[in-house]
């Protein structure tokens, strides 16, 4: 029977250390003012966040009222989070060919600034090379570099300070 249990403690042990391990980095906190935290892998409970705490693919980062986080991500990428928001990356590759980045907006105001290399592999590759911020209405993704998307209850907003941005009605089939 001990040895039972001790199997199968050490099992968790194993699956806990194995699903830490097998999550993919995406970036750091590099900035924070308030109350923020994350939800890990998306799920409860939340944990405070910290300035250079790792944000893992998938991680939910939730600001609350006067409150902003900045994530940078591992090609130098930075996003940054107003008040009241909740954002996810949900899909992110980076090397010296390829750049693809996906970040849901479900709630709140992000702004991206994406680095001249990533522009550069969209501009050259933009079927197979993206960056994309999703929102439950809309996709707007880089054609430029630095723009910023706001999503409330019924609609979405999109403001381009340089360079162009593509997007699109994520209810109505491109």
């Amino acid at each position: 029977m001990k040895s039972l249990k001790f199997f199968i403690l050490t099992m968790f042990i194993m699956f806990l250390f194995i699903s830490k391990v097998s999550a993919q980095q995406v970036g750091k906190i590099t900035a924070l003012q308030g109350k923020v935290d994350i939800l890990k892998g998306g799920k409860p409970p939340a944990v405070a966040a910290k300035v250079n705490e790792v944000v893992y693919l998938n991680d939910i980062v939730r600001t609350k009222t006067d409150s902003k986080a900045e994530i940078t991500l591992n090609d130098g990428t930075v996003i940054k989070i107003a008040p009241r928001s909740r954002v996810d990356i949900s899909e992110y590759f980076s090397d010296a060919e390829s750049f693809k980045v996906s970040v849901n907006l479900q709630r709140g105001k992000i702004g991206a600034f994406v680095v001249k290399e990533s522009v550069e592999k969209i501009k050259i590759s933009p079927k197979t090379n993206k960056f994309e911020i999703k929102t439950p209405i809309v996709v707007a993704g880089v054609r430029g570099t630095n723009y910023i998307v706001s999503h409330y209850p019924t609609f979405s907003k999109i403001v381009v300070i340089t360079g162009r941005v593509y997007c699109y009605n994520s209810r109505i089939q491109k």
